[in-house]
């Protein structure tokens, strides 16, 4: 899991990339699920952690501001259950996603 306070995306304002920032309304800490691995090299001189976030389709607030996905955030009464993530199957866990999110609104603004 990762904790996060906003995100960033980039979007196309009047030709350019351009940096927005999401944060909740009221402020709340958001719980994002992750994936991670150990990736070795086929010679094994080089490895490393990795990890990857989760995204879906965007919130109206992301969609609106231009961008076609945004992170899955829990509900923080499923996170202790996202770790103990051994005890489940690829299916029931893309089951527990759809039903355990935590409902966001957010404001925007450009990133500074």
């Amino acid at each position: 899991m990762l904790p996060f306070t906003s995100f960033f995306e980039w979007v196309e304002r009047k030709g350019k990339k351009t940096q927005i920032q999401f944060i909740p309304e009221g402020g709340s800490l958001m719980w994002a699920p992750i994936l991670w691995d150990y990736w070795t090299s086929p010679g094994k001189e080089v490895g490393y952690f990795s990890c990857t976030l989760i995204t879906d389709d965007p919130a109206p607030e992301v969609e609106a501001a231009g961008h076609d996905r945004s992170p899955i955030f829990l509900d923080a009464d499923y996170v202790e259950a996202w770790l103990d993530a051994e005890s489940g199957s690829a299916e029931g866990w893309q089951e527990f996603l759809k039903g355990h999110r935590e409902t966001v609104a957010y404001r925007h603004s450009l990133a500074a």
